[in-house]
């Protein structure tokens, strides 16, 4: 394992003027999904977590362009064995990862649909990874959870992306996963949920996420650090 610098990157990130999304980068967080006559795909940010370099009070959500999930530089090499493949690049070479186990030294980000009651839908919801919109070059994104050295894959782009990059959730629940990238750079990944409301029927809400994974940073300081997006915007107030 490698030791990263996380005030060092967020520094470099908070640095641009020029910026247009705030950045969450420590504490619990979660992949939101609510509905409020539709769905709605968004950050949910709790209580102590850090956005723009700063403890927040209180719960907080944002909407998908206004907040970066920051991946440190702190990887993993990729285990051995094909059951890892997925991953998309060959055993011992380091693999950034937003881990499904909490780790203080990195952004602890789940996906949860508490916001839902279950008995407002007919079945379970759909979550799919619908397309790369961009991504470094050879870099590659999955989700999955490591069920004991049998991973259990949800999402990997290193096969491409298709129909089968989806997984069913209950509402009201709420899970952890691991968030693997396999290069540095912005991962901006467009993601759909959609289900079966018991009034308003099917519904879908389609939004891209942004990821920023950091560089050694050696490399980013020589790379002249392309992060120039950072300027804190307005956050969304959580429903009640």
């Amino acid at each position: 394992m490698k030791t990263s610098l996380p005030a060092f990157a967020l520094g470099l990130l908070l640095s641009a003027s020029s910026a247009s999304a705030a950045v969450y980068s420590l504490g619990h967080a979660d992949f939101g999904i609510g509905y409020d006559g539709g769905f709605e795909l968004h950050h949910h940010i709790h209580d102590g977590s850090t956005v723009n370099g700063s403890a927040i009070v209180g719960d907080a959500e944002f909407a998908p362009g206004d907040l970066t999930v920051l991946v440190p530089f702190i990887t993993e090499n990729r285990p051995a064995g094909a059951q890892y493949d997925f991953l998309g690049v060959s055993a011992g070479i380091p693999v950034w990862t937003l881990p499904e186990v909490e780790n203080v030294n990195k952004p602890f980000y789940g996906v949860g649909s508490e916001e839902l009651d279950a008995l407002d839908f007919t079945g379970q919801l759909s979550l799919q990874l619908l397309s790369v919109v961009s991504a470094p070059l050879g870099g590659d994104f999955s989700l999955w959870q490591d069920n004991g050295g049998s991973p259990v894959v949800r999402f990997a782009t290193s096969n491409g992306v298709d129909g089968s990059d989806s997984f069913l959730l209950t509402p009201g629940g709420h899970e952890h996963y691991n968030w693997s990238f396999t290069k540095a750079g912005t991962y901006e990944l467009q993601f759909k949920v959609s289900g079966t409301h018991n009034i308003d029927g099917y519904g879908e809400d389609i939004q891209t996420f942004t990821f920023e994974v950091v560089p050694e940073p050696s490399k980013a300081l020589f790379a002249g650090v392309g992060f120039g997006f950072v300027l804190f915007r307005r956050r969304r107030p959580v429903k009640n």
